[in-house]
């Protein structure tokens, strides 16, 4: 991970989120658990989504270079637990149309942690296609739930 292609930037230096034009990795958690490396920009308006959002993205996994997800087009709510806590992360540091590879430890991830073995490379090829911002269940009021329920 030191080569010229593979350097990581830490977020503090790259301040947006958008990994920069460079296809560097971004240390996101300044720990090197969870990076993220910009392989097409999104659109320039800058609009993220935010935790309770229904997020549509196109995303595949691979670890140790094998496949472990095909590609599929599906939605989550940000920031829910519904799926891999590397999503509930990254996905807020996209913009819409923008393509990017998260590299994460599995301890964000909510595969079979068995299945991954002992110092797995995951790696999540995430397009964030588009998000509609909703109200976290947890911040509803109890007219809000009954209505969505």
């Amino acid at each position: 991970m030191t080569s010229d292609q593979d350097k990581v930037v830490d977020v503090a230096e790259v301040g947006d989120g958008s990994g920069g034009d460079d296809g560097e990795w971004e240390d996101i958690l300044g720990t090197g658990a969870l990076l993220k490396k910009v392989l097409a920009a999104g659109d320039a308006d800058g609009v993220r989504p935010m935790r309770g959002c229904i997020a549509d993205i196109t995303v595949s996994c691979t670890v140790n270079d094998k496949n472990l997800m095909e590609e599929e087009r599906t939605q989550f709510q940000i920031g829910e637990g519904e799926r891999h806590t590397a999503w509930d992360i990254a996905v807020p540091l996209m913009v819409k149309g923008e393509h990017a590879l998260i590299k994460t430890e599995k301890r964000f991830v909510s595969f079979d942690k068995e299945d991954l073995g002992d110092e797995p490379e995951i790696v999540f090829d995430i397009q964030l296609h588009s998000f509609e911002e909703t109200t976290p269940d947890d911040l509803m009021t109890t007219e809000q739930r009954i209505e969505f329920a």
